[in-house]
């Protein structure tokens, strides 16, 4: 029982160490972030520069800024699907592996418009990096994906179509009708 007591004890203590590195973590990276320094790895279009065990910066990416800056004016003319802007890229010259997740996330990053958010808090003043683009393009481009996130209105007039939209990605939500066909040769139709 000494043993088990032991160990029980040693679990507890290296938990509470556990939540302490991350506590002090998340308060470094606070504290990195209100300086106005992005305390994580480069998003595309930027790279990390400086040495081992020196405070590193982020500066545009020569091989990724201008992609960044043609990602953001392409969806801003809001003719273009995300799957079309890669198609448009590559035909262009890009030679960047490029997923329509990354376009989105780059087109709803507002960080090349020099702003950015961490825990919450948004840093506007005092941003370390060198913005790649304006605010007024970033909103525009913001604009130009919404206008792709519209519903359909195909086959059915379901009531409150297009008013729901999920929280964390901001598309609506739509009505689906599936049909199961039953034992006896009937159908049975069920709307989601």
């Amino acid at each position: 029982t000494g043993d088990l007591w032991r160990f029980g004890i040693q679990g507890v203590a290296a938990m509470a160490e556990s939540r302490g590195i991350s506590e002090r973590t998340k308060r470094i990276l606070k504290a990195r972030a209100r300086e106005g320094y992005w305390p994580q790895k480069a998003p595309f279009g930027y790279m990390n520069v400086g040495a081992v065990g020196e405070r590193k910066s982020i500066e545009p990416d020569p091989a990724e800024a201008r992609w960044y800056v043609r990602i953001k004016e392409l969806a801003a003319i809001a003719q273009y699907s995300l799957v079309r802007i890669i198609d448009k890229l590559m035909s262009e010259g890009c030679t960047i592996k490029l997923v329509p997740n990354l376009i989105e996330r780059v087109i709803r990053s507002p960080f090349g418009a020099g702003r950015f958010q961490w825990a919450g808090e948004w840093i506007i003043e005092n941003v370390k990096h060198k913005p790649l683009i304006t605010w007024t393009l970033h909103l525009a481009a913001i604009a130009g994906l919404e206008r792709l996130n519209k519903p359909k209105f195909r086959q059915h007039d379901w009531p409150y179509a297009g008013l729901i939209q999920c929280a964390l990605c901001g598309r609506s939500i739509v009505f689906e009708t599936k049909t199961k066909k039953l034992k006896g040769g009937g159908e049975n139709e069920h709307t989601y």
